[in-house]
């Protein structure tokens, strides 16, 4: 009986250890840093405001450490150097890590990671779900950021009804028929 529970005694004790110092380890080794492309360092909030005084739409990169495709998109994706010139030069770039900053990520009706989001002002413009190659992501972003420029922001399939046409943002005017 006495061996036992020392035995017992031993194997809580590894127990211990490993939840508290060997699993830590585990997961932490497999984080991989935020892309340059980034390094910014912008909040949803200041990004909105720097976007009113430079005319770049926001974009938002939705991600978490624990999840494989945006580790993945981050190792190869985000890295690519045109596409982190790209979100560096003509995005008001946000790293929104959920798990950090889960408001935004309400904010945002961000349920699906990694999620890319652009927006004007405070209008969602576009909005891409799940890991891209570098290809796909570069002509996503091209495309996102030119219906930025046209100023038209199409209205969200939810919201259609039949007879619908592109809505222009919020605050500017618009022409009213005779």
């Amino acid at each position: 009986m006495k061996i036992n529970r020392v035995v017992g005694g031993f194997l809580w004790l590894a127990v211990f250890v490993a939840a508290f110092y060997v699993a830590p380890r585990w997961f932490s080794a497999g984080q991989v840093p935020k892309p340059p492309a980034f390094d910014a360092g912008l909040t949803l909030t200041s990004a909105k405001e720097a976007a009113r005084g430079n005319a770049k739409p926001v974009l938002v990169f939705a991600t978490a450490d624990w999840c494989p495709p945006c580790k993945q998109m981050k190792k190869s994706t985000l890295l690519n150097d045109n596409v982190a010139r790209m979100i560096r030069d003509d995005f008001n770039s946000v790293y929104l890590d959920t798990d950090r900053n889960p408001a935004d990520g309400g904010t945002l009706n961000v349920f699906s990671l990694p999620t890319t989001i652009v927006m004007v002002g405070d209008q969602e413009l576009a909005r891409v779900e799940g890991y891209l190659d570098t290809d796909s992501y570069l002509s996503w972003l091209e495309a996102a950021w030119a219906q930025a420029q046209s100023g038209v922001i199409p209205p969200r399939t939810r919201d259609l009804k039949p007879g619908d046409t592109p809505r222009p943002p919020v605050g500017s005017e618009t022409p009213t028929a005779p």
